[in-house]
């Protein structure tokens, strides 16, 4: 069976919180501020957490990057049970 692999695309503009959700950063902050009120590019800095029916979908692209963040704490409980 073949590895999974993180798409390449989702991993560099989507963050894994700690409570396993997904944030990115919000869209229009780029170029042409000028024409923003304040209001709007403060809203704009901060960053968005992604939608229950996205993250769904951004679960399945950002799956071998959780896996590689949970293996560590299967390998450290393994160790303190063979030391006791």
């Amino acid at each position: 069976m073949p590895k999974t692999k993180t798409h390449s695309g989702a991993s560099k503009r989507v963050k894994v919180t700690g409570s396993g959700n997904f944030k990115m950063k919000r869209t229009g902050m780029r170029h042409l501020q000028r024409k923003n009120s304040k209001r709007a590019k403060r809203r704009l800095s901060v960053d968005k957490i992604i939608r229950k029916e996205d993250a769904y979908k951004m679960r399945f692209m950002m799956k071998a990057k959780n896996a590689k963040r949970s293996t560590p704490a299967l390998v450290l409980d393994l160790t303190e049970e063979v030391a006791a």
